[in-house]
């Protein structure tokens, strides 16, 4: 009876709390050279986009809320947000970088899933128990396809008025081949006439 109860102890303990692994490996993009601007983000559970999507809708309610009487509050809680992110996007529990040699480690639970992501390269997902599995763990990112940027040629450009209400905007981001930073912001807007 004892060896009973001690087996069903272990199987309740095994599956009732979760098994942190640590997860060692390589993560690169496929530029040559190592420097802070390209080193590889790993983040746990995909933190930092699922805060920012939550709090970019509480900032946008926000701003209707408070309108212009009373922008110094609305602008105090834009600086808390940018703080808490700031701090997330720093904890090494949550997120880390691929040092120079592009190695990288960071604890997990089986459940989790990790990202890996770098400015202008597809991010990718993984399940910590199938990185588990991997002999040697080896990411290796594929960057973003580029638009050829075409020069506007049109000599007598049309120009319209509308009065109409705003009902979405969002920036869309398109990369330009050979553009590092853009500075053309682009939208996708819907208003009712």
């Amino acid at each position: 009876m004892k060896i009973f109860c001690t087996l069903l102890f272990l199987c309740c303990a095994c599956t009732a709390f979760p098994q942190t692994v640590l997860i060692k490996g390589t993560a690169s993009d496929t530029s040559a050279r190592y420097n802070e601007f390209n080193a590889v983000r790993v983040i746990l559970n995909d933190t930092l986009r699922k805060w920012s999507s939550a709090n970019s809708a509480t900032i946008s309610s926000l701003s209707k809320k408070y309108k212009k009487d009373s922008i110094a509050q609305y602008l105090k809680r834009l600086d808390w947000e940018m703080k808490i992110f700031n701090e997330l996007s720093q904890d090494t529990n949550l997120v880390v970088k691929t040092k120079p040699d592009r190695t990288f480690q960071i604890k997990a639970d089986l459940k989790d899933s990790l990202f890996f992501s770098a400015h202008r390269y597809i991010t990718q997902k993984y399940a910590v128990a199938d990185l588990v599995k991997m002999d040697k763990i080896a990411i290796r990112l594929a960057p973003q396809i580029c638009i050829e940027l075409e020069k506007c040629n049109d000599k007598n450009p049309k120009h319209y008025v509308v009065i109409a209400e705003k009902i979405e905007v969002k920036r869309i981001d398109p990369y330009y081949c050979g553009n590092l930073v853009s500075f053309d912001g682009q939208y996708v807007s819907k208003y009712k006439l």
